[in-house]
């Protein structure tokens, strides 16, 4: 029924749905995992973090959960050590994924390991690239680029960066580099 809701764009809906069934799947992975989907979807940043996390914890060797978990926390800036650790440990598992290229490239970025970050990055092939990899990947070069205080080519990814591709944080950060003044 929730995979019905959110198929016809009612993830209010789906949400609303899930949290009457809550207290039946407290201990049910995939429930936190669907419902953090939703809030995905919905850009409930506080629901996405706590659906994230209780997938995770449930079931932690999971990759598809540990890689959740860990953008989420990149997103909101949290934990910058352990983010980078479960990132390593998905791109030792994956070296090939360029998810976790890029997650791992985030999480060196939150972590303030620009060198790091850029390094792995510039070794990521732009063809055949989803957009929102794209997107991923201008992010974290804005990133980068604004850290460093070269704001052109900060500006120049964030114009780059789909907006829709973006977390809430993501989207405050990017603003922020948007309405910065030329300075590099």
């Amino acid at each position: 029924m929730v995979a019905g809701l959110r198929r016809v764009n009612r993830t209010q809906d789906a949400s609303t749905l899930l949290r009457r069934v809550q207290k039946d799947f407290e201990k049910d992975a995939t429930f936190w995992f669907e419902l953090a989907a939703i809030a995905s979807e919905m850009q409930d940043m506080d629901t996405l973090a706590e659906a994230v996390s209780r997938s995770y914890r449930l079931d932690p060797t999971n990759p598809v959960y540990r890689h959740n978990q860990a953008a989420v926390m990149i997103a909101l800036g949290r934990e910058p050590e352990e983010t980078v650790r479960l990132t390593l440990e998905l791109l030792n598992r994956s070296p090939e994924s360029v998810p976790c290229q890029i997650n791992h490239a985030l999480a060196l970025v939150n972590h303030r390991r620009f060198s790091d970050a850029e390094s792995l990055l510039a070794r990521i092939p732009w063809v055949g690239r989803s957009s929102v990899e794209e997107t991923q990947i201008h992010y974290t070069w804005m990133l980068i680029e604004d850290a460093r205080q070269r704001g052109d080519a900060a500006r120049t990814h964030a114009t780059a960066v789909r907006e829709s591709d973006l977390l809430p944080p993501q989207r405050k950060k990017r603003e922020a580099v948007l309405g910065s003044k030329k300075s590099g």
